[in-house]
């Protein structure tokens, strides 16, 4: 039991030297606290930072969908004047090729094919349309 009462007194610093040693553990915690609360006012910071730039992050996200929008309805209406407008000059095509095949007299409708007379087919011969013409 000597030896552990011993080994006690040794392990235990003298009232001076426990002082100090609890003044420094004092000091270390205090020091320990305080880089602790300069690193929660810094992240409380960042997190206002954070916060605004999602703020305008949102604001512009609300901007780009609105042009987009416009974009694309400026677009559309461009599309179906385009296809208004082909539609239109296919139609005029059509009728212009109708009235020419309709009121300009062609050349070879004058001509009235004249019949010919077809011999009547025997043995090896070959008959000829009764359309030919001459």
């Amino acid at each position: 039991m000597e030896e552990v009462e011993q080994e006690e007194a040794v392990a235990e610093p003298e009232p001076p030297n426990m002082l100090q040693h609890l003044r420094e553990q004092v000091d270390f915690v205090t020091d320990k606290m305080k880089s602790n609360m300069e690193k929660i006012i810094e992240r409380g910071e960042k997190a206002d930072d954070l916060l605004y730039r999602t703020r305008d992050v949102e604001e512009g996200t609300k901007l780009l969908r609105y042009s987009g929008r416009s974009v694309q309805r400026s677009f559309c209406w461009r599309n179906c004047k385009l296809i208004v407008l082909l539609v239109g000059v296919g139609l005029v095509i059509v009728l212009i090729v109708f009235l020419l095949v309709k009121f300009i007299p062609n050349s070879s409708s004058n001509h009235i094919p004249i019949p010919v007379p077809v011999p009547a087919p025997g043995p090896g011969t070959t008959t000829v349309s009764p359309t030919t013409k001459l």
